[in-house]
């Protein structure tokens, strides 16, 4: 009697994975997980196949890791300008409705994985699909569940969504200037294109949520819970030794050597509004005790104004601003920190940071939002005071519910069973 991953063997399990960036391009986590992932699905005997974006002086078709690369696909060459996101709204949906058509009716493909919430737009093939959501943009015009930069968003309507967009700085992880935010035709476009992508969902046989929260966003938009599978981003997160090593120059070992000096917090990120690190720096001057120090990792808009709040606390002496520094130079920081903060005040999906504190083995405090509400209460803050109180003795994350080996197994136990009726019917 032939099991279930005995009976997927013997058909086809060609897949073809949609991903508007992939490595060499990266810009967050998202595409180094459909990277890891394309690589595990080939080393578990999938063919694959990813379709991306085209990237100047790269080849068309490409062949790595055991997948082929199909750069066909026309968008914005980044998601961190409007001009870039004008250019991904206006062309990214056609072109992936183009070629998933073309490349479906000549090849044979078990089913069409969407590895970003912007791959997802309605598709004319009968292939099954499957979604990772990895973001809100089906979910909010905005594309990040944020209402009025004030609090988590609970739905979309046409009179809510102006009030909203006109009180925020950010669409998405771009800054809108005024005259976008004040645009009836900007409204008019990225509203339309709200819809369109929430309409598609109908179209998806199953999702992968990367979080428990984004699992209860998609139950929220009438997803029933036997579609959803909560699967974190794979990720490799290198043990690059302990500190920076003799050719890292002056700056990173002054952090490495201020961490040795007494118990420091850690903030890492980008130094914007939404960020939430005005939080950790208030949560902090009500800590700190002699010589504990806070320092923050990243750089962004948001940094003046958090100097200044730094001087007005009194405590400018013991924040650290460090800037960017090397992703290389902050396993020494996780190693030697106190805790490591995230403080986020929208809802992130998911944290890659969350993942590498519980890794080194750090103790990790979190924003009682998004993605952070899969940690145990314990880990979780909503005031600065929370945060104050929390720091005395924070507690130590589990790396288990991360390991990529697992996830990746999860991943591929999904296939075998969403396959698995489809290779019973004759489909593939």
């Amino acid at each position: 009697m032939l099991n279930r991953s005995s009976l997927i063997k013997s058909e086809t399990k060609r897949l073809l994975l949609i991903s508007e960036f992939f490595p060499p391009r990266i810009f967050g986590g998202g595409e180094r997980s459909a990277f890891l992932l394309a690589k595990g699905l080939a080393a578990r005997g999938f063919s694959v196949v990813v379709l991306t974006s085209r990237i100047e002086g790269l080849p068309e078709r490409e062949t790595v890791e055991g997948f082929e690369i199909v750069r066909k696909l026309r968008s914005g060459s980044s998601p961190h300008s409007i001009i870039n996101n004008v250019r991904r709204v206006a062309l990214l949906p056609f072109s992936i409705r183009r070629h998933v058509a073309e490349m479906t009716s000549g090849q044979k493909f078990a089913a069409i994985l969407l590895l970003n919430s912007t791959s997802i737009v309605p598709l004319s093939t009968s292939v099954t699909t499957l979604a990772v959501i990895n973001g809100y943009t089906p979910f909010c015009p905005k594309a990040n569940l944020y209402f009025k930069e004030r609090q988590v968003c609970n739905g979309c309507a046409p009179g809510k969504f102006v009030s909203c967009i006109s009180h925020s700085e950010y669409v998405g992880l771009s800054r809108s200037p005024w005259f976008l935010r004040f645009n009836p035709l900007f409204w008019l476009g990225i509203y339309t294109q709200y819809l369109m992508r929430r309409r598609a969902l109908a179209g998806v046989d199953r999702f992968v949520a990367i979080s428990g929260f984004v699992a209860e966003v998609l139950r929220h938009h009438g997803v029933g819970p036997e579609r959803i599978e909560r699967i974190y981003n794979l990720a490799e997160i290198e043990d690059q030794g302990d500190a920076p090593d003799e050719e890292a120059g002056a700056e990173p070992r002054e952090w490495a050597s201020l961490i040795s000096s007494g118990r420091v917090a850690t903030v890492v990120g980008t130094l914007a509004r939404n960020k939430g690190v005005d939080l950790a720096i208030r949560g902090f001057a009500l800590w700190r005790s002699g010589s504990d120090q806070l320092l923050i990792v990243g750089d962004g808009p948001e940094r003046q104004n958090l100097e200044r709040l730094c001087h007005s606390l009194g405590v400018a002496e013991q924040v650290h601003f460090t800037g960017r520094l090397e992703p290389r130079f902050l396993p020494s920081i996780f190693r030697r920190s106190h805790a490591i903060v995230l403080p986020s005040q929208w809802p992130e999906p998911f944290s890659r940071v969350a993942m590498e504190a519980a890794f080194y083995r750090r103790p990790l405090l979190a924003s009682d939002r998004g993605g952070n509400r899969d940690l145990a209460p314990e880990h979780l803050f909503s005031t600065p005071e929370e945060l104050a109180e929390k720091l005395d003795h924070p507690p130590v994350p589990s790396f288990a519910p991360y390991d990529p080996k697992n996830n990746l197994g999860q991943f591929v136990r999904m296939l075998d069973e969403t396959l698995l009726p489809t290779v019973s019917e004759g489909r593939t």
